[in-house]
């Protein structure tokens, strides 16, 4: 039997974030039956080329990494950090510019792999004293009003005072205790792939809005590449990967209006669906949630992972401040403030993405004509625009 302080179900960029912030007093044992390679590994694993699954890190989620030290251990090469952000949609001339030179900022935020990410944050909890990764599965968990009790593939018992759910959107933790979640299908899938640009994408990230759904071009280190987001709707995807390369190379190209010229795929393209999920509670007695596990968002904004990060920065600071004063980290009571902070936080954008993802939707002409109204009203104010710059960085 394993007695720790805090279980972690997931080592993901989230669980392992929280980890890495709890204080070396809290004993943390983190559950991951695929545990990342070293960042060394993985640049040897991708050599010169970029992997397509990218997060937009935000200044707010950046300070965060850096308290972990797994920011400085990803190489400044692979990290893009981007200045400028061009919004605008296919039915109107409306469109929204932000610069970080508004708010006299180094950038907006930084384009990073995931697989990179997740590296540095395994590699900082292997150097830990107190934290141990435990390559397995949960099979089975049991609890009491003192504790959590899980059972691994290993056949290992782990017996922690608080279990954090940190297993993505199709959390088992979450359905093991009965969490309830509202969910609504968005009925389209996510196209994400690496490009090749004709120009330089001039460190800018590039969104336009189809009545499909959004594509961003997001700026990687090579000037001339791009990875691409493009949530379309299922008929139109199913549409879009059954094209042969050169036909998806040109509609690529023409959903962001040919802004960054002809296009050339570097990857495959990949898709996953794309559901918003939201729990209607982040804690149980001796178990919280954090992360995907809690809530899913439309990727529109870029918005999810740092989400994420902001719930394992609360959650660690709350654990933290509890264990300094010799109180019960898994009781109810005692978390309330991190699920009252973390909730509303995420329900608002959850919303504002939904609402946001909806509208562009719209084609009727009242309401384009709003929408086209309200862009410019934003773009040519100052106050409002420096507001969403920094509402998006975290800040």
């Amino acid at each position: 039997m394993h007695k720790v302080d805090v279980m972690i179900n997931g080592g993901g960029m989230v669980g392992l974030a929280l980890a890495n912030l709890l204080p070396e007093s809290v004993s943390v044992l983190v559950i991951e039956p695929f545990p990342s390679k070293s960042v060394d590994d993985c640049l040897t694993d991708l050599a010169d080329q970029f992997d397509c699954r990218v997060s937009a890190i935000s200044k707010k989620s950046q300070q965060i990494l850096e308290k972990t030290q797994a920011w400085q251990a990803i190489p400044e090469q692979r990290i893009t950090p981007y200045q400028n952000m061009n919004v605008w949609e296919a039915n109107g001339s409306a469109s929204l510019q932000f610069s970080a030179q508004q708010i006299a900022a180094e950038n907006l935020g930084s384009i990073v792999e995931n697989k990179l990410l997740r590296a540095a944050l395994m590699q900082q909890a292997n150097k830990r004293s107190g934290l141990t990764v435990m390559p397995s599965k949960v099979t089975s968990f049991e609890r009491t009003d003192s504790k959590v009790l899980a059972e691994l593939e290993t056949g290992d018992r782990i017996e922690a005072s608080l279990m954090v759910g940190a297993d993505g959107a199709l959390s088992k933790t979450r359905d093991a205790f009965n969490f309830e979640t509202s969910e609504q299908d968005y009925q389209q899938l996510a196209l994400v792939a690496n490009i090749e640009t004709e120009h330089p994408h001039q460190f800018t990230a590039w969104q336009r809005f189809l009545t499909s759904g959004p594509i961003a071009y997001l700026p990687l280190p090579d000037t001339k590449q791009c990875s691409i987001v493009w949530s379309a709707s299922q008929s139109l995807a199913s549409e879009l990967l059954a094209l042969p390369e050169a036909k998806m190379q040109s509609r690529i190209a023409a959903a962001l209006d040919y802004r960054l010229g002809k296009v050339r795929l570097l990857t495959q393209c990949q898709s996953f669906p794309l559901v918003a999920r939201h729990s209607h509670q982040y804690l149980q007695p001796r178990v919280a949630l954090i992360g995907d596990a809690a809530h899913t968002i439309h990727p529109l904004a870029g918005q999810g992972v740092n989400l994420g990060f902001a719930d394992a920065a609360q959650l660690a600071e709350q654990i933290s401040q509890l264990h300094r004063n010799n109180k019960d980290i898994g009781l109810l009571l005692n978390l309330r403030p991190f699920e009252r902070a973390r909730k509303a936080d995420n329900h608002l954008t959850q919303k504002a993405m939904t609402a946001l993802n909806w509208v562009y939707q719209q084609q009727h002409p009242v309401i384009v004509l709003a929408r086209n109204l309200g862009v410019s009203t934003i773009n040519n104010s100052p106050v409002l625009k420096n507001q969403l710059v920094k509402q998006a960085m975290g800040l």
